[in-house]
């Protein structure tokens, strides 16, 4: 969803985010500046699920973030910007990797995959736990 400024853009983005993670846990999502341009969402601390055969698994969510003009604004909503994914890397941990979905792309690329990522990340962790949703 874009934003009038980098900050709302970005807070716009998180709450997908928090959204799309409350399916398996209620942990804390943090967004925060990082350096001029580049803005962090990450699950701090890594969200502990408990599995349904026991023992634990931990979910641990990054995604690096720019605000960029939103090119399909139109008319009064034309100077908006939007998230724009440069990295990310989503984790399903326990005693060993079970799942590591993780993209460093190269400068200027655009990620268009990185919420079929997070879905799957998602998906593997409700397979194994209790979930309403």
């Amino acid at each position: 969803m874009p934003g009038k400024s980098p900050k709302e853009a970005i807070d716009n983005f998180a709450q997908y985010f928090k959204e799309s993670l409350s399916c398996v846990t209620a942990g804390w999502v943090t967004a925060f500046q990082e350096s001029r341009n580049l803005y962090k969402i990450t699950c701090d601390p890594p969200a502990k699920l408990t599995k349904r055969s026991g023992g634990n698994l931990f979910i641990i969510a990054t995604q690096v973030l720019t605000a960029v003009p939103d090119p399909n604004a139109e008319g009064q909503f034309k100077a908006q910007l939007k998230a724009k994914t440069r990295e990310y890397s989503y984790r399903l941990v326990e005693e060993e990797n079970i799942a590591a979905l993780v993209a460093r792309p190269m400068p200027g690329l655009i990620v268009d995959n990185w919420s079929a990522a997070f879905v799957t990340l998602i998906n593997l962790a409700l397979r194994q736990i209790d979930s309403g949703c």
